[in-house]
């Protein structure tokens, strides 16, 4: 529990009030602060307006806050009853040290790496809350424009497996899919638009995830994948003109027909003895340009 009336947990309480995602001066932060506890002669050797910028650094370096740019701050994560500037401290290995031991003292019975885990932890945790009332909200406030197929609050529209899935949330959150973690190896899509339908089939292509494993999602953004028919070089069923003297009526004749069912053709327009009645060479063999 925090004491009360410290400056740390008036920095703490201020920040509290921004909602998750909002972002605060840091000038309001100060002013909202200054005079929050009684002055002892060892802080009044160091600037208030310091020590609090202080601790909002404490807070970034732990998570629960991003600078977004230059006097401004965003809140990522309101900071729980239990983070008390003594945690803070030896969360980033501020804490006192047994030199007997080469170890760091316990605080509140763990230690830095524990104290760590445990902010880290609770950060992601309360991301996901915080993504799912999004993803609740979003289609609650658009159900006449979300689309007709789009799943309800709760449900999810695609799953997918994944190494990282809180890595993988951010990278499509950033492009505008609604995701949330389901577990430690998948994540939930929820809200797609047509307007981050190129960005997303970019990403399952660069994350090697296959489109026909995801048939919910072909119409959005199956466009946007290569055709597997495709190919920079000719291809062996590739047709091909084939130029033929038939020396029985002196006749030449120009077929179209597949690369590789060449002699097969002839066998069939010629009989088994083509190699003795015929002349014969494809359009690649004659360097001919036709085109009819």
């Amino acid at each position: 529990m925090r004491k009360q009336g410290s400056l740390f947990s008036t920095v703490v309480n201020y920040i509290n009030t921004v909602p998750v995602g909002k972002t605060y001066k840091v000038a309001d932060l100060i002013k909202e602060t200054r005079g929050a506890e009684s002055v002892t002669w060892w802080k009044s050797r160091n600037d208030e307006a310091y020590r609090t910028r202080t601790y909002q650094t404490y807070l970034k370096r732990l998570g629960f806050l991003k600078n977004v740019k230059r006097g401004e701050w965003q809140v990522v994560a309101h900071i729980p009853e239990w983070l008390d500037a003594g945690v803070a401290n030896y969360a980033l290995n501020y804490g006192q040290w047994n030199y007997d031991t080469n170890t760091g003292v316990d605080y509140k019975g763990k230690n830095v790496q524990q104290w760590r885990t445990e902010v880290k932890n609770y950060i992601e945790k309360k991301n996901v809350q915080q993504w799912r009332t999004e993803v609740k909200n979003y289609i609650e406030k658009n159900q006449n424009t979300v689309n007709m197929n789009a799943p309800q609050p709760g449900e999810s529209l695609v799953t997918f497996d994944c190494m990282d899935p809180l890595k993988a949330c951010i990278e499509l959150r950033k492009i505008g899919v609604l995701a949330v973690p389901v577990n430690e190896t998948e994540i939930e899509l929820h809200v797609l638009h047509k307007n981050c339908a190129e960005d997303l089939a970019n990403w399952m292509m660069e994350n090697d995830y296959e489109i026909e494993d995801y048939p919910e999602l072909e119409d959005l953004v199956g466009v946007y994948f290569p055709d597997e028919d495709e190919h920079d070089e000719p291809c062996e069923c590739e047709k091909v003109y084939l130029t033929v003297l038939n020396y029985a009526d002196g006749e030449v004749n120009i077929f179209k027909v597949p690369n590789d069912e060449v002699f097969e053709f002839l066998e069939e327009t010629y009989g088994s003895n083509f190699d003795d009645t015929t002349e014969y060479m494809t359009s690649e063999e004659l360097k001919l340009n036709l085109n009819f």
